[in-house]
C-alpha cells in the first residue's frame, strides 16, 4: 500500500463530485428555498403589522417611525451614495481586523493544538486575556492610536481572534492518532500530511470559528464607530440620533442588520461549499 493511499484511508471521507447527477441537486435547492420562505414571511408580516399599528396611532411614532418611512430613508441614502460609502468604511474595518485574526488565530491554533507542552505553558496568559472584552480597551487604543481606522482594526482583531483560535485548537486535537502514526510509518511528506490529514480534520472546526468571528467582528466594528466616532454606519447612527432624525437613525440600524445577514449568508454558503464532503453538510442536504 502506498503512502498516499494509507493517509487517504484514514482521512475524513471526501464525497466524489461525480456520484450525484445534475438533476439530483434540484431537490436540496428546493428544500433550501422552502426553508427560507417562513423567515421571509415572518419578517414581511412583522413589517406590515408595525406599519398598521403606527399608522393607526396604536403605537407612537416618536421612537419607531413607520417601516415605510424607514424604507424611504434607506432608499434615499443608498441612492445618493452616502450609505454605500459608510458600508464600505465599516466593511474595511471588519475585513482588515478579521483577516488579521484569521492569520494569527490559525497559526497560533495549529501551534497550540500540535504542541500540548506549548499550550500548557501559554494557557495561563491566554485564559487571563481571553475574557477581557475588546471594547474595554477603547480608552487605551484612543490614547495610543487615536480615533481613526487603526483603532477599529485593532479592536476588531482582538474581538474576533478567540473563536478562530479556540476552534483551530479543537480541530487540530481531533486529528486521528492512528492516521498520524500511519503517516509516520509510511514516511508521508509534510505536504501530504497537511492535505490528506490536517486539513480535513481542522477545516470543519476552523470554518465554524470563522463564521462566529465574522459576526463578532461586525459587532465590534459598529460598536467602535458608535463610541469612538470612527467612520462607518455606527457613527452615522449617532449623528442621526443627535440630530433627532429617528427615521434616518432606524434606516442605518436596518442597514446594519441587512449587512449582518448578508455576511452570515455568505459564510454559511462558503462553509457548505468547502465542507460538502462532511457529515453535517450531507445530513443538511439529505
Amino acid at each position: 500500500m502506498s503512502a498516499d493511499r494509507a493517509v487517504q484511508g484514514h482521512a475524513a471521507p471526501v464525497a466524489p463530485g461525480g456520484l450525484r447527477g445534475r438533476g439530483s441537486s434540484h431537490a436540496p435547492r428546493r428544500r433550501r428555498w422552502g426553508a427560507a420562505l417562513p423567515p421571509l414571511a415572518s419578517v414581511l408580516g412583522t413589517l406590515v403589522l408595525l406599519e398598521v399599528l403606527i399608522q393607526t396611532r396604536l403605537l407612537s411614532d416618536s421612537v419607531l417611525p413607520p417601516p415605510s418611512d424607514i424604507g424611504g430613508e434607506m432608499a434615499a441614502s443608498l441612492a445618493d451614495g452616502i450609505a454605500p460609502r459608510l458600508m464600505l468604511s465599516t466593511l474595511q474595518g471588519w475585513a482588515v481586523g478579521l483577516g488579521a485574526a484569521v492569520v494569527a488565530g490559525a497559526a497560533l491554533g495549529l501551534l497550540l493544538g500540535s504542541l500540548p507542552t506549548v499550550e500548557r505553558l501559554m494557557s495561563g496568559v491566554l485564559e487571563f486575556v481571553r475574557p477581557i472584552p475588546s471594547i474595554a480597551l477603547i480608552p487605551l487604543c484612543i490614547i495610543v492610536l487615536g480615533i481613526g481606522m487603526e483603532t477599529k482594526y485593532l479592536l476588531v482583531f482582538i474581538g474576533s481572534l478567540w473563536p478562530i483560535l479556540i476552534h483551530t485548537v479543537l480541530g487540530t486535537r481531533s486529528v486521528d492518532l492512528v492516521a498520524r502514526d500511519t503517516c509516520r510509518t509510511y514516511g508521508v511528506p509534510l505536504a501530504g500530511r497537511i492535505r490528506h490529514l490536517m486539513l480535513p480534520s481542522v477545516a470543519p472546526q476552523f470554518l465554524t470559528g470563522l463564521r462566529i468571528s465574522s459576526a463578532i467582528a461586525l459587532i465590534v466594528a459598529i460598536t467602535v464607530e458608535l463610541i469612538v466616532g470612527a467612520p462607518g454606519l455606527g457613527k452615522q447612527v449617532n449623528v442621526a440620533q443627535q440630530a433627532g432624525d429617528t427615521a434616518q437613525m432606524w434606516a442605518y440600524i436596518s442597514l446594519i442588520g441587512v449587512l449582518g445577514m448578508v455576511i452570515n449568508a455568505v459564510f454559511m454558503r462558503m462553509e457548505r461549499r468547502v465542507l460538502h464532503w462532511h457529515d453535517s453538510q450531507r445530513l443538511e442536504a439529505a
